[in-house]
């Protein structure tokens, strides 16, 4: 596995076709391609059950896709450093005390992390 990045779920994916295949909270399958919203990643066990009931629907033969080549593919987020883990919480910590105090800060979450994670460095923490 890649040391940069962790799995956090898995989803359906025919990689022939170039969709992901999903299934909605009523329990019908769904197809997307790349300018849709892929399907929310699953654990491991339900993204198999997802594919045995979606063979058994028998929507595989039936549909447009050609459908008989389907893989289970994680889904992967980026691992952050001690550092940037440092600066997130300290700047949500900072976001809620401010809020608390009725200080309005004018900077994004991402840009209060990226602030907070350089004057970590300069007081002398490392990466």
């Amino acid at each position: 596995m890649n040391q940069d990045k962790k799995i956090i779920g898995y989803r359906i994916q025919n990689p022939v076709e170039a969709h992901f295949i999903g299934q909605d909270e009523d329990g019908f399958f769904f197809y997307t391609d790349g300018t849709d919203e892929p399907p929310y990643p699953v654990d491991r066990s339900t993204a198999y059950r997802l594919a045995a009931e979606y063979f058994d629907s028998g929507l595989a033969q039936e549909g447009v896709y050609d459908d008989s080549r389907i893989e289970i593919v994680p889904v992967f987020a980026p691992v952050k450093t001690p550092l940037q883990n440092a600066a997130s919480e300290l700047g949500a910590l900072l976001t809620s005390l401010t809020k608390r105090h009725g200080v309005k800060l004018d900077l994004t979450p991402e840009q209060i992390e990226r602030q907070i994670a350089i004057e970590l460095e300069a007081f002398g923490a490392s990466r």
